[in-house]
């Protein structure tokens, strides 16, 4: 969406770059996007959603090991 508030273009190479530059970081990279549906619809199928989404943003983010796995992955620290 632009500063005005109308939709705007993507840049879909722009993305996948973002997207694969932070996989390769090791972050979790998160897409958002929304749907209009029905308000009776009581089930959401995938070609509900195949298409007519509208972006809303791409997310990355750092997922921080528990203080158990961690002390798991200790002793094998030394393999590399």
């Amino acid at each position: 969406m632009l500063n005005s508030g109308e939709p705007g273009s993507l840049n879909i190479e722009h993305l996948q770059e973002f997207s694969n530059k932070a996989a390769i970081r090791g972050l979790r990279v998160l897409a958002f996007a929304r749907c209009v549906c029905k308000a009776n619809k009581q089930t959401i199928a995938h070609d509900d959603v195949s298409e007519g989404m509208t972006f809303l943003g791409i997310q990355a983010m750092m997922t921080r090991l528990a203080p158990k796995p961690l002390q798991l992955l200790k002793p094998v620290k030394w393999l590399g």
